[in-house]
């Protein structure tokens, strides 16, 4: 960027890709290659085009948490003069033109008719005008700082992502925009499992009051202990150490080993996805060269839209149920090597599980690099893993099975199963709200019969034959010493009670039934 004073602080711009580099005016440093050094900003034009930008606010001058911790803990210490200011550049889906107009008539009618209609206007303006924004640090050779972008599915498929709302303050409006937050590594005070654990830890925001950290804060954390190898500029952090820098942030690392496990390395991203939690993906790849590891974040995941039968095994390899995870075909991740929502194909490779991702040089074709480890950033709260609901789920599955008689030499209808868990408010949302026949009552005498933890653990068991049940887990105990809330009859079906009771019996808890 350019070291002069801006005077315009604030520029409408038609959104043309081919200038976004000149309009922002960064040019490639020495040795590099200017297709290398741009092409995650490239990658955020190209999601801003599909999502239909027809023009952008470029917003000079601005002050980047970011990017200013960064600036005092590593390039306020160089030679060179950086700036510790950035550019943000804003996505809109209207013409220059029809911007300025309607940025002008949100403010007067602020001034005319008060905050309320003010409020509602920038709301409305949110939804249908506003795309998101894109930090530019003063880093020519890593210009791409924190930046979200809605996100918009493919008509194709089923998709679900855990997103959370960032407001924005620009020219005097305040609005609102839903994504998760993206940044290039910088290779001086973060690599990519530093920016890794700095989205995954965006979405947890959303859940407790965790305050805002920076991947200068992160490296700190992550190196403080090490004995070898410089803090910075970030030669990378092992897997250790990134346990260490969630732990020191007060958020419990939840690591899943599945080299040689494709079905267990699946239904955990299914369960994570579900419980709204952001994994972070532990890839491995083995070449010529030597090994070469790398982390994305996971901001969710594509489904299949008709379901395939996928029979989940016990130990002694008796189907015990239908596996849903099995619908879960790709991810959606964060990459900092490309760029915010890439779609990634998850597939089993020979030696185990793998995750597809574009070659750096040719982005069209796709790499397998294989899964070694999953690690999800969860609250303190929550002792019972996903690994460990999942063994709930299976006893839970022998009881249904159990119940009804069936053989496992005989073919009898699988019982589908899924886990997931939330905070008891979502829970019951999702289970009352906007649910014709649900009746205040009986969510009220489950609050006056059960005491909820702070986080609940969900078994979702669904037939023909017993309907929908919910077993609820207090994931706040351990698998030792475990303790279960209830079971709730949540559809109706010819053999629900006496499954339900049989289920309440063993994990002796109560059954509620809903009116």
């Amino acid at each position: 960027m350019s070291g002069a004073q801006d005077t315009r602080l604030f520029e409408f711009l038609s959104f043309e890709p081919a200038r976004i580099i000149e309009q922002l005016r960064l040019v490639a440093p020495p040795l590099r290659k200017p297709s290398v050094v741009f092409r995650q900003l490239m990658w955020v034009i190209e999601c801003a085009k599909q999502l239909g930008c027809q023009s952008t606010i470029l917003e000079q001058r601005y002050i980047d948490r970011d990017h200013i911790e960064d600036h005092h803990v590593f390039y306020s210490k160089s030679r060179h003069p950086y700036p510790n200011y950035c550019q943000r550049l804003h996505f809109l889906a209207v013409a220059p033109e029809e911007a300025r107009a309607r940025v002008r008539t949100l403010l007067e009618a602020g001034i005319a008719s008060g905050a309320g209609e003010f409020r509602a206007g920038c709301q409305d303006f949110s939804e249908k005008v506003y795309l998101g924004f894109s930090v530019i640090r003063p880093l020519h050779g890593t210009p791409v700082g924190r930046t979200v972008l809605r996100y918009r599915a493919p008509k194709d498929v089923e998709s679900r992502v855990n997103v959370r709302e960032y407001t924005v303050h620009i020219a005097g409006l305040e609005l609102e925009v839903p994504g998760l937050a993206f940044q290039q590594q910088d290779v001086g005070v973060s690599a990519c499992a530093t920016t890794a654990i700095w989205s995954a830890l965006q979405q947890f925001h959303k859940h407790t009051n965790i305050s805002a950290i920076t991947p200068a804060h992160i490296t700190s954390l992550a190196a403080k202990h090490s004995l070898s190898g410089r803090l910075m500029p970030s030669e990378g952090l092992n897997l250790e150490q990134m346990c260490f820098a969630l732990d020191s942030l007060g958020v419990t690392p939840h690591l899943f080993s599945v080299e040689k496990r494709p079905l267990p390395a699946r239904s955990i991203l299914d369960a994570a996805i579900k419980s709204d939690t952001t994994p972070i993906l532990l890839l491995q790849k083995k070449s010529a060269d030597g090994e070469t590891a790398h982390a994305v974040t996971v901001v969710g995941g594509h489904y299949a839209r008709t379901h395939s039968v996928t029979a989940l095994r016990g130990a002694d390899g008796v189907p015990l149920g239908d596996d849903l995870s099995a619908d879960l075909k790709a991810l959606v991740v964060h990459d900092d090597r490309f760029g915010p929502y890439i779609r990634s194909e998850l597939s089993v490779g020979k030696d185990g599980p793998e995750v597809l991702l574009p070659h750096e040089k040719q982005p069209q074709r796709l790499i397998p690099w294989p899964l070694t480890h999953v690690l999800v950033p969860t609250h303190p709260k929550v002792r019972l893993s996903l690994t460990d609901l999942q063994s709930i789920a299976a006893h839970g599955l022998s009881i249904v099975n159990g119940t009804l008689g069936y053989q496992p030499s005989k073919d009898h209808p699988l019982t589908a199963v899924e886990c997931w868990f939330k905070r008891p408010h979502q829970y019951f949302h999702r289970l009352f709200l906007r649910q014709p026949g649900r009746l205040a009552e009986d969510l009220l005498r489950f609050h006056n019969e059960v005491v909820l933890p702070r986080y609940v653990g969900v078994v979702s068991l669904r037939s023909g034959e017993i309907g929908l049940l919910h077993l609820l887990v207090d994931v706040t105990s351990t698998l030792q010493n475990p303790h279960f809330l209830a079971v709730i009859p949540v559809q109706r079906a010819q053999h629900t009670n006496v499954v339900a009771e049989s289920l309440a019996r063993e994990f002796q808890c109560k059954m509620m039934l809903l009116s």
